[in-house]
């Protein structure tokens, strides 16, 4: 039985991350690490705003980086680049 769930588990998590692929625009790794760094920095730009007590300003700096990353993903064989844009 604990295969079995195991096995379920694995299936589940594979139809979710083709579900969040589907619609988004295959990039190449150049294009991909360009937009994991926007991400990145739209993420620190946030912290730091939120930081300051800009709550509004974190949240539009936060939801910048998330629309930019939500366009995109890597090819199916990147399953690890694919993890990060999901996250």
């Amino acid at each position: 039985d604990a295969l079995m769930a195991r096995a379920s588990r694995a299936v589940e998590d594979a139809r979710r991350r083709e579900a969040h692929a589907r619609g988004r625009v295959l990039i190449d790794m150049e294009g991909l690490k360009a937009a994991l760094e926007y991400g990145q920095k739209c993420k620190q730009d946030g912290l730091i705003e939120w930081q300051r007590g800009n709550a509004q300003e974190a949240l539009a700096s936060w939801r910048q980086g998330d629309e930019t990353l939500r366009r995109f993903r890597a090819p199916a064989h990147c399953v690890d680049e694919n993890d990060m844009i999901f996250e």
